[in-house]
């Protein structure tokens, strides 16, 4: 009986992870499908396009934490809370039109995806590809389990290169010869990256 017991809670244990990655994968797979099929219809005005992909990435994403992540803890802690409010708004606004322009400029590429997996408790990769005709190229979706039971993406590694960790380097260096001020106003003035 004993052993039943075990089998039992450690098929449901598995049962329950399995779900989660097959979740994700899906959720995933079927975005892309979506973004795919905005980004292909030309009768759509690019205004519409835009707005279309933003309604289906925001969900996704965990732009606050990305943020947070992109200053890095001690640049972080050290703003006050309006500072950290004004970040967020021209953070969000400059993470989503970077995202959308890139999109923009997908042609016919290929996606093809793996099954997600998890790599901690709380974090979950999932692996995809770009196809072009001479190029395979991997991009890496990251989760985190938030404290509401919801999984978000954090960062995404588009062909080895961290979202995160490029916007990271970018504004620590940049912080290291201006004032949170002066830092904040080009970025809300840089809206080519």
């Amino acid at each position: 009986m004993k052993s039943f017991l075990m089998i039992l809670i450690f098929g449901v244990f598995f049962t329950l992870h399995a779900n989660v990655e097959d979740d994700i994968t899906n959720m995933i797979v079927q975005n892309s499908e979506k973004v795919t099929s905005i980004l292909k219809d030309k009768s759509m005005p690019k205004a519409e396009q835009d707005k279309e992909i933003v309604r289906l990435v925001d969900p996704l994403f965990d732009f606050y934490l990305m943020g947070k992540l992109c200053l890095g803890k001690t640049i972080y802690t050290s703003l006050t809370k309006k500072q950290k409010s004004e970040f967020h708004v021209v953070f969000n606004r400059k993470i989503k039109e970077s995202y959308i322009n890139k999109l923009h400029l997908y042609t016919d590429e290929k996606l093809e995806f793996e099954k997600a997996k998890r790599i901690r408790k709380t974090r979950i990769t999932l692996l995809s590809y770009l196809i072009t005709k001479t190029e395979k190229k991997p991009v890496i979706y990251k989760f985190y389990e938030n404290d509401e039971k919801k999984w978000l993406i954090y960062d995404v590694d588009i062909f080895g290169v961290s979202i995160v960790q490029t916007y990271r380097n970018q504004f620590s260096a940049a912080l290291k010869t201006k004032s949170f001020e002066q830092f904040l106003e080009e970025l809300d003035k840089d809206k080519s990256q």
